[in-house]
């Protein structure tokens, strides 16, 4: 009596060959499926708005500061649409200030005040500025709490002035015209901040 059946016969139904380019096609369609849901989202919807800088009251940081005894030298008032998105200080025996700011182009403009006895001032031209700055023309009696400034600038755009106030010196940089950069210059002081006077409400 023969044995029934062979190896062939006992596989199981529905048997395929799985090969290597039908895998690769199987991948590419589902990459294009999901690019064009991608790009057919954005059609419709438009591009997701980047999100914008958030506005500081800075002039209540300043003024904290300033009844804690610490100088700082800070923009008295902006140019237009220009916003204070950042004030940061790292107290101690050699306090440390600094300001971000954002244009109404929305480009970044930084304010450091660093110890002249913790930072030289090539220290700071290559951390906030560039590691090769060249000199540009000064400011000369532009604003209130230094005679000169002077100018830097490197290959890249960026402008920066710098200024030995009280004991620190002082760096505003960013990429922005020279004039833009002058005109915040201009508008640093340390005065000290006004407290508002208290609204009476009518009798």
């Amino acid at each position: 009596m023969s044995e029934q059946g062979t190896d062939s016969d006992q596989e199981s139904p529905g048997r395929y060959n799985r090969s290597f380019g039908g895998l690769t096609a199987s991948v590419v369609v589902i990459v294009v499926l999901v690019v064009g849901i991608f790009l057919l989202r954005d059609l419709v919807f438009g591009t997701p708005p980047e999100p914008q800088p958030e506005s500081v009251e800075y002039l209540d940081s300043v003024q904290q500061l300033q009844q804690n005894g610490f100088d700082v030298v800070y923009p008295v008032s902006l140019p237009e649409d220009w916003i204070v998105t950042e004030v940061g200080a790292e107290l101690g025996e050699q306090p440390s200030y600094r300001f971000n700011l954002y244009t109404s182009d929305e480009e970044f403009v930084g304010i450091r005040q660093e110890s002249l006895e913790s930072a030289r001032l090539e220290e700071l031209l290559e951390q906030y500025v560039d590691e090769k700055t060249g000199r540009e023309d000064p400011l000369i009696d532009v604003g209130d709490i230094a005679s000169t400034w002077e100018g830097w600038s490197d290959d890249g755009g960026d402008v920066a002035y710098s200024a030995e106030v009280a004991g620190t010196t002082v760096l505003v940089f960013g990429d922005v015209p020279a004039d833009e950069l002058a005109d915040l210059v201009s508008r640093l002081g340390t005065d000290e901040v006004a407290t508002p006077e208290p609204v009476t409400p009518p009798s």
